[in-house]
């Protein structure tokens, strides 16, 4: 008898359950445009900040349902009174019957320096006055309050130009996102701005996005002269740190180049210094190519060149 009557109980709770609006996967569709492809994370905020989103229900049963998000704290979970909702009664249509819900999230300016957990519970009523209650995917707030560190890039100089590439940076709370979503960053990087200023007048600044490749050139500048190069690295939520280095660009190439002692086979080639300089090279154009005559960089102003040709005519730099 005691059989019996367990085997009763269940029949009973588990016809309840399904008459009762137990979930199927096809009885509702709902999509986080903003977070579907990013495996549910949102761009990372400040402390203080705001941000909205959207959420899509689609309603694939017989009758129209009156569709909310579950705000409580069971519902949501501790982040419930972040949110709120323009509108949290929306009916759906049947079959195929689509709502849109619009949540703003205001993040506390106390908010802790971590992720945050949303929750999103549903509950329906069709006009039957079936109720139904059904979830999805749990949503991740990253909060970040930390600026990013280990800011390099690499300094390419000529005499009158610098060449700036290959910046690198790095934050470990918003590479939570770029690591889900390539395209936003690198890193946890969002973007870099570079500035070079000769003392404190600007000569220039440049800004692109951290998940190019970005190089910047800066052009007409004095030759064999500091200025100082300040790059800026912003993380997905807006912290920025910068750092300063002195770039230098080239000495000038060596002017007034002029011949003397030329005899059979030798010339001299002597030339103006370069201010900066520590060493020049000397270079043949045999038509084709530029061809180094000097073994070691020539320390001096001159330099002797020999082994040429009677009645021949030679192009030197």
């Amino acid at each position: 008898m005691k059989q019996c009557h367990f085997f009763k109980q269940v029949v009973v709770v588990f016809f309840l359950l399904t008459t009762g609006g137990m979930l199927s996967a096809q009885n509702f569709t709902v999509s986080v445009p903003s977070t579907d492809d990013y495996s549910g994370y949102f761009v990372p905020v400040k402390p203080g900040a705001s941000f909205q989103f959207h959420v899509s229900v689609i309603n694939n049963l017989g009758m129209a349902d009156t569709i909310s998000i579950d705000k409580t704290l069971v519902g949501m979970g501790e982040v419930h009174s972040w949110v709120s909702i323009d509108d949290n009664k929306l009916t759906a249509q049947p079959s195929g019957g689509k709502v849109n819900f619009l949540l703003t999230v205001n993040v506390p300016a106390n908010a802790e320096n971590r992720n945050y957990t949303l929750y999103l519970n549903f509950k329906a009523v069709d006009t039957a006055d079936n109720h139904y209650g059904f979830s999805y995917n749990q949503q991740t707030i990253i909060v970040d309050n930390t600026p990013p560190t280990r800011i390099s890039f690499h300094v390419t100089s000529a005499s009158t130009k610098l060449t700036f590439n290959s910046f690198s940076a790095w934050d470990a709370r918003s590479k939570q996102y770029t690591d889900v979503n390539v395209g936003a960053g690198a890193n946890g990087i969002k973007s870099f701005t570079i500035t070079l200023k000769d003392g404190s007048n600007v000569i220039g600044s440049n800004s692109f996005d951290a998940a190019g490749s970005g190089s910047v050139t800066f052009i007409h500048l004095s030759s064999y002269k500091n200025y100082t190069a300040s790059v800026k690295a912003t993380d997905m939520a807006g912290n920025f740190s910068t750092k300063d280095t002195i770039a230098t660009t080239a000495p000038a190439k060596p002017a007034n180049l002029t011949f003397s002692n030329t005899e059979y086979g030798s010339t001299t080639l002597s030339w103006t210094p370069s201010p900066g300089a520590t060493g020049y090279n000397v270079y043949l154009f045999d038509g084709n190519d530029y061809v180094t005559l000097n073994s070691a960089p020539v320390t001096t102003n001159s330099y002797t060149i020999t082994g040429l040709n009677p009645y021949t005519t030679y192009s030197f730099y």
